[in-house]
């Protein structure tokens, strides 16, 4: 699926917006945020960093979502151009980030999942510490941003479609 066939929302387009990728994890000390190491991608779940200080000043921040940081707004990576997930210099894993478009919410958009436990239609989707995947919700929580289009019942990770919001 491309992303203009799966940004719907209410019989209309959804809103698309530029977030600033920070490419570090969230930590309130200023200097003391370690590198993400992995690519970021379309349909990567990500939150708001709080911090932001290696994003830019009044621009949405985000990054990896991480405990302490699941309940807050999250949004769906829809484009992410190739210098984003660039290294800063040769052999090193930190990641440049910059700019990439997400969406907070659609009533159907393809979504990265974790299927270490199978995932019906209509099951709760949910975001976790350190994955930019979303996993069936195993207990209540506010963690929760997703239901299920799509079953997925492979042991490892895909892409489904999944009706994408902050408040489910």
């Amino acid at each position: 699926m491309s992303v203009s066939q799966v940004l719907n929302h209410a019989g209309g387009e959804a809103r698309e917006i530029t977030a600033y990728y920070t490419a570090k994890n969230i930590n309130a000390t200023n200097g003391s945020r370690s590198a993400i190491s992995d690519d970021i991608q379309v349909g990567d779940v990500v939150v708001i960093d709080p911090y932001g200080f290696d994003g830019e000043t009044n621009e949405l921040n985000v990054t990896q979502p991480q405990t302490n940081f699941l309940y807050g707004r999250k949004y769906v990576v829809t484009s992410v151009p190739s210098e984003v997930n660039e290294r800063t210099s040769s052999g090193a894993t930190q990641r440049k980030g910059g700019r990439i478009k997400v969406c907070s919410y659609a009533d159907s958009i393809s979504c990265h999942v974790d299927g270490t436990t199978d995932i019906a239609v209509g099951d709760t989707l949910e975001v976790t510490n350190g994955s930019w995947k979303l996993t069936k919700q195993t207990t209540i929580t506010f963690a929760n941003c997703g239901v299920a289009q799509e079953a997925f019942t492979t042991n490892g990770e895909g892409t489904i479609a999944c009706q994408f919001g902050n408040i489910i």
